[in-house]
């Protein structure tokens, strides 16, 4: 049976970002190694102070391949939130006053900003009671309103065979009333020219007993 409401959501979220590298991790996954200290100083350079201390230092190289990492990852969230919006709104062009609700999952991004990863919202996919025509009618907007998005989602399809089902039987149960109602009208048809053919000689028979009593009279 076809629920009250359906959920329409987008493709599944993204992964979470985890930012690239590591503290004092070169590319190639090797630590780089500590540089002497000039001879001539008293006291140590910092990055020999904190690897005394057992703190890691962050080399040029790795701070450029993190940067490039959440770079990468910040173009990929704007693009998904782009296509998670795109794909809700479509949906609800689509489907009009039987797509209500909607909401969103977000990630937040290296630059402290949330972006949309996921989302969904309600239609309204209840056939309409004792009108079998209109639920044809409403099934059809469901339809289109579940394949409305560019790439509609496992659900979106699932959502749209149901409808369709849906439909075909109110369709098939409309032909069913549209013929028991053609065949009601014939056979009132029929009963109402036998009516009339029966008035008619009932008409034409008093005439003729009328005609033959004036004669006699």
């Amino acid at each position: 049976m076809i629920p009250t409401a359906a959920s329409l959501p987008s493709v599944p979220p993204a992964p979470p970002f985890v930012p690239g590298g590591s503290a004092g991790v070169a590319p190639n996954g090797t630590r780089p190694a500590a540089q002497a200290p000039p001879a001539a100083t008293e006291t140590p350079p910092l990055a020999g102070r904190e690897r005394e201390e057992g703190r890691s230092v962050r080399t040029p190289a790795a701070t450029d391949t993190a940067l490039i990492e959440e770079q990468r990852m910040l173009t990929e969230l704007k693009a998904r939130d782009r296509e998670v919006r795109a794909h809700e709104n479509a949906h609800r062009a689509a489907g009009g006053d039987l797509v209500r609700g909607g909401s969103y999952d977000y990630q937040q991004g290296p630059d402290g900003k949330r972006y949309a990863v996921g989302g969904d919202v309600q239609i309204d996919t209840t056939p309409v009671p004792d009108d079998p025509r209109a639920t044809a009618e409403k099934m059809a907007r469901v339809i289109r309103a579940a394949l409305a998005p560019a790439e509609p989602s496992p659900t979106d399809l699932a959502v749209a065979a149901q409808a369709t089902a849906e439909r075909n039987r109110a369709q098939a149960e409309s032909r069913n009333d549209t013929g028991a109602e053609g065949d009601d009208r014939r056979l009132s048809a029929t009963r109402e020219s036998s009516d009339a053919v029966t008035a008619y000689r009932r008409t034409a028979e008093q005439a003729a007993t009328g005609s033959t009593l004036n004669a006699v009279a």
